[in-house]
């Protein structure tokens, strides 16, 4: 029998759907009462009973909350409330997750530069080679270099050190962490080398922050970038292609920053691909040393602000500290030598680093980087320190989704550009707890954030292109608006709800609206 037709986008669930053994719950904003499960032959499976009615202000939504953790038979569901419609679809399987992992990795050979991205690796989303032509040393504009390879960033195609260094650490800790998870191929010009392609794609970008490090001194440049951006993505614009950008190219000054960011990811990288290709190991120790010692010799934050007349992107930090005790960390975790642990644990001490993991504060990462360090080689009161903290910080989290209407781990400050990065830093964070003390509550907050970010918020919206049944379809993204294909590059998330409305077409449709809805799928 069928039991309703209409979907009503109040009744909110991840739209990917869950493993067997996940908590699962619907977020139904507005009313309570009889909720059923429903399979795709229109039979009822399982009904409850939605409760709360809670209001919640960073969404202005009343929620109620039907569970229906106990449903463990893997299959194709939706959640119908009698006179109030019913659901997108989603399943229930083991691997539930296995598609859009590797769909979000292959997001990163999208953003590859310098390169012809062919039709058998790309699809429809493919295109010519592009910024083919050297730089121009900003400084030193006589000075030409090679800056091929490396990855877009985000929206515009410059290339910058200090995320992109950031970008690959978490790609090398997703394999550190979880090796099993990345066996699959997808389909990038290095599949069946036998090294596990997020390595592959991992090292196309480490191969380009080579190329920004500077052979003289050991520092490495901030960014390779045009002076202005290709375009403005407005709304009539057609937008330009990747190989139609031929703004000329400059390497932006050294900065302390990225060096230190550079030798900490460079770090990581040795030890990660030391069980796959020895040589490349030893290179990436090598220039994160070299790195290193132009910090030793360069001890005072230099800051990369953009010259008058340049507007790409500036990444400007006003601290270095938190970048060189990750380096620190990742140095000493590899090689165990006394000069790091030294200035790691003064560092610690001295600088009040704080516990962030997001590009303009890693001090967090460097914290993880010595909880993984080999036991007997640790600080014992400074290991059980940053143990505690870090724990006190996931059950501060654990709290915050226990409070949040759709159980994010997210005030109403945090609602920024790029607020979804903050969603995934926090599930990261816990993933991390975990598995220093073992807590079910950090795995249910973790799930949490997924479930938000794939659907389970109060724009009823997965953030991630190409996937769920609401799909982004207007990234902030130059090449899914100028390449004609209708549907956007898959596999990229959206930055997420944003209080800040920074451009006129946000401000228009959404100000006065709540912080989680502060979203419109627009360029």
């Amino acid at each position: 029998m069928k039991i309703i037709e209409v979907t009503n986008e109040n009744i909110h669930i991840n739209q990917i759907g869950y493993r067997p053994k996940d908590r699962k719950i619907a977020v139904i904003n507005g009313k309570g009462g009889v909720f059923n499960l429903v399979d795709e032959k229109d039979i009822i499976i399982f009904s409850g009973e939605a409760t709360g009615g809670e209001f919640d202000e960073l969404s202005g939504d009343s929620v109620f909350y039907g569970d229906f953790t106990s449903v463990e038979v893997p299959g194709t569901y939706y959640i119908s409330m009698q006179e109030y419609g019913r659901s997108f679809y989603f399943e229930i399987k083991e691997k539930v997750y296995k598609d859009i992992k590797n769909a979000m990795l292959k997001g990163m050979y999208y953003q590859r530069c310098g390169m012809e991205l062919e039709e058998k690796y790309a699809g429809p989303w493919k295109h010519c080679a592009c910024h083919i032509t050297d730089g121009k040393v900003y400084e030193n504009q006589e000075k030409v270099l090679n800056g091929d390879g490396g990855w877009h960033d985000a929206g515009d195609y410059g290339k910058y050190t200090v995320p992109g260094a950031y970008a690959v650490a978490y790609l090398l800790l997703a394999f550190d962490f979880f090796p099993k998870a990345f066996k699959e191929e997808i389909n990038i010009p290095e599949s069946g080398n036998g090294i596990p392609d997020i390595l592959n794609e991992s090292r196309f970008e480490l191969e380009w922050l080579f190329r920004m490090q500077e052979q003289e001194t050991g520092g490495v440049y901030s960014k390779l970038t045009s002076k202005i951006f290709p375009d403005n993505l407005a709304k009539d614009s057609k937008g330009v292609m990747p190989e139609d950008d031929l703004l000329e190219l400059y390497f932006f000054p050294v900065s302390s920053t990225a060096t230190a960011d550079f030798a900490a990811v460079m770090a990581l990288a040795a030890r990660v691909y030391i069980d796959f290709d020895k040589e490349f190991s030893n290179k990436c120790l090598q220039v994160a040393e070299k790195a290193w010692e132009w910090l030793t010799n360069n001890k005072e934050l230099i800051c990369h602000r953009n010259p008058k007349g340049v507007v790409t992107g500036e990444y400007w930090d006003d601290s270095d500290r938190d970048d060189r005790y990750w380096a620190a960390a990742e140095l000493y975790r590899t090689t165990l030598k006394r000069e790091y642990h030294e200035y790691l644990i003064d560092s610690y001490k001295t600088d009040n680093i704080k516990e962030g993991m997001w590009w303009r504060q890693v001090g967090g990462l460097g914290n993880i980087a010595y909880l993984f360090t080999q036991k007997d080689k640790v600080n014992e009161f400074i290991y059980k320190e940053m143990k505690n903290s870090l724990l006190n910080t996931a059950n501060h989290l654990v709290g915050m989704s226990r409070k949040d209407g759709y159980k994010l781990s997210l005030d109403k400050s945090s609602y920024i550009w790029g607020s979804n990065l903050l969603v995934m830093n926090t599930a990261f964070y816990l993933i991390i707890a975990n598995r220093i003390k073992t807590d079910e509550l950090y795995i249910e907050a973790t799930q949490a954030q997924m479930d938000y970010l794939l659907g389970c918020n109060a724009m009823n919206q997965c953030y991630v292109t190409g996937f769920g049944s609401k799909p982004i379809k207007s990234p902030h993204h130059r090449p899914s608006v100028a390449d004609g294909v209708d549907e956007p590059v898959p596999g990229l998330v959206s930055g997420g709800p944003n209080t800040g409305l920074q451009d006129e077409y946000s401000k228009l449709h959404l100000t006065g609206n709540p912080p989680a809805r502060c979203f419109i799928d627009s360029v």
